[in-house]
């Protein structure tokens, strides 16, 4: 497919230079976005390094080190909303101090985001169809749209972008025919977390059984492997446990309380961000934005607006 490029005479007068100054230098445009991105990732590796007990990370290894312990996964409400597989999947990271299980988990979430980045790219290349420079602004561009979430993701070794790629990953599988590891990794995501449930569900409702079936069967089997390590009655106390804070947490009318309370302004998902914007919140809860540009729109009651 041929580049759809503007000729210069459809251009405004303002725009011609900018542009024909950009074309002209654009490898070396290239190179400082390239040598930004590293520092970025630098910056960010030095920072979880010195505070290392900022963010999740922190969390992830004391749940690890509690379940290879055998303590009480869910003490003090330590990580209430996640299986016991996730602390499972983390166990390696307990043999290791935090500064060291930090340092060497980092690397982690650039591979994650370079599969994602992989994955997405060869699922859309042929219907895009942009030229290799075009695809390289595209991917920038989508980056620093989602860098605020990015530079709060990298520092905790990047969870949400391994669940993120495993997923896409499934996608791009089954796309090649390959049901039985497109269930698989969509099993591995939905044992870790309850958000790729939604894409088994969805290719079910498709009639795309092999991989539905497969996705169950890999998120149960995956479900139930730290039973082989807790025993099976510690196993069914943990769940049942955290079915019980779950099920509290998401029967919550009020979107700004989750399932460990009052939600931060750090939690960046959708349910609670849009609730900031729906409801009134008093000054000093901790779902307010304190900011002179911060407008509610309306001042709907908190069932309303979890609606």
């Amino acid at each position: 497919m041929k580049d759809m490029a503007l000729k210069r005479t459809d251009l405004p007068g303002g725009l011609r230079l900018p542009l024909a100054w950009a074309k002209a230098h654009e490898r070396q445009l290239r190179w400082i976005v390239v040598v930004v991105a590293i520092a970025v990732f630098a910056v960010q590796w030095v920072r979880s390094a010195v505070n290392v007990q900022d963010g999740d990370f922190y969390l992830h290894w004391q749940f690890a080190c509690r379940f290879v312990q055998h303590k009480l996964l869910y003490a003090d409400g330590l990580h209430i909303p996640y299986p016991p597989f996730w602390a499972m999947a983390w166990s390696p990271i307990a043999a290791l101090s935090l500064p060291a299980a930090k340092m060497l988990c980092y690397p982690l979430s650039a591979a994650a985001l370079a599969l994602l980045l992989w994955t997405l790219d060869r699922l859309t290349r042929r219907q895009l169809g942009l030229s290799s420079t075009r695809r390289f602004w595209a991917t920038a561009a989508a980056l620093a749209i989602a860098s605020r979430f990015l530079v709060r993701e990298l520092p905790e070794c990047g969870p949400n972008l391994m669940l993120l790629a495993l997923t896409w990953s499934a996608i791009y599988l089954w796309t090649r025919h390959r049901d039985l590891a497109a269930g698989t990794c969509l099993g591995i995501g939905a044992a870790l977390k309850c958000t790729p449930v939604i894409f088994i569900a969805y290719f079910a409702w498709k009639r795309q059984w092999k991989l539905a079936l497969t996705g169950t069967a890999a998120a149960a089997v995956f479900s139930l492997a730290p039973a082989l390590w807790q025993g099976t009655a510690d196993y069914e106390r943990h769940v049942r446990l955290w079915l019980t804070h779950l099920s509290l947490g998401t029967g919550q009318v009020d979107p700004t309380v989750g399932v460990l309370g009052p939600e931060t302004l750090q939690n960046l998902s959708l349910r609670p961000a849009i609730a900031r914007w729906l409801m009134h919140l008093p000054p000093g809860h901790p779902s307010r934005l304190d900011q002179p540009g911060y407008v509610e729109f309306l001042d709907l009651a908190p069932a309303l607006a979890g609606r």
